[in-house]
């Protein structure tokens, strides 16, 4: 800078105020971008945060949609696919198309044939409901006698509650529990009633239903073959059944299932009463 005649003094050019404005804008930037990094380093780790704490919770409330979901997202992770197979994949977590597969007969007996060691972790099947609405329960039940386990070894292959149909490959609730074990070993009833229903269904295979007192009712498909009638009185722990692997199914296993007042419930809950 420079005095002029009048003792003032003056930039010497007009490049260096404006250099001056230009460095006084970079430092503006620089702090507008750290803070902008900032916030967005905090949102993220407050979202992280919250979608563990989230998975916790579903884990803890709901295990069988923790691995529904687990197991949904481990499939998509394994293959590579485009955007819209991935939103038709989610979409179908809430929507679940009610046409038939024209190849659903075709596939189960491909999957009985793949399916040659008894009781194995992939022994499953059965339908499924769209919805569970009222006709299901997630809550515990007591009921007055104890239960007697349908079968004295087995491997749970799938729960009660949502999944993705073994055999369909379609999102429903499973109204049961899947308890694979070696194919010809007996099915005892749960508890004493008379033989309501025997009988085989394209989908539940050969089956039997029992009634029992407190409006009871327990259920027992894909079995190999059964040894009751029906309005037989049969005793709690007699043999009705033997494990199979008929209607859709992947291999053997029993289908059991127990309804209280017309609500399905949850099979485990009793099981776990006489393990405990």
């Amino acid at each position: 800078m420079n005095e002029n005649e009048y003792g003032f003094k003056s930039f010497s050019s007009f490049e260096e105020r404006e250099n001056r404005r230009n460095q006084q804008k970079i430092g503006e930037n620089r702090n507008v971008r750290n803070e902008f990094l900032f916030k967005t380093v905090a949102t993220q780790f407050v979202v992280g945060a919250l979608l563990v704490a989230s998975l916790f919770a579903l884990r803890s409330l709901s295990p069988n949609t923790f691995e529904y979901f687990k197991n949904k997202y481990n499939s998509l992770m394994k293959r590579d696919i485009t955007f819209e197979e991935m939103a038709s994949a989610f979409k179908n977590i809430s929507s679940v198309p009610e046409k038939k597969d024209d190849n659903i007969e075709e596939k189960a007996e491909k999957e009985k044939a793949e399916t040659t060691q008894a009781g194995t972790p992939e022994a499953a099947g059965g339908e499924d409901l769209l919805q569970a609405q009222d006709k299901t329960t997630f809550s515990p039940v007591v009921v007055s006698e104890n239960l007697v386990s349908p079968l004295d070894s087995f491997t749970v292959t799938s729960r009660f509650g949502y999944r993705e149909n073994p055999i369909s490959g379609k999102y429903g609730f499973h109204t049961g529990l899947d308890m694979a074990a070696d194919e010809g070993t007996a099915v005892k009833a749960a508890y004493a009633g008379v033989v309501t229903e025997t009988g085989f269904n394209e989908i539940r295979g050969n089956y039997v239903v029992i009634e029992h007192s407190d409006n009871t009712v327990t259920a027992y498909y894909h079995c190999k073959k059964i040894l009751c009638e029906i309005d037989q009185n049969v005793r709690q722990g007699q043999v009705i059944a033997l494990v199979g692997s008929t209607g859709w199914s992947t291999g053997p296993h029993l289908h059991f299932e127990i309804r209280i007042n017309g609500v399905n419930c949850n099979p485990e809950y009793l099981l776990n009463e006489i393990s405990d």
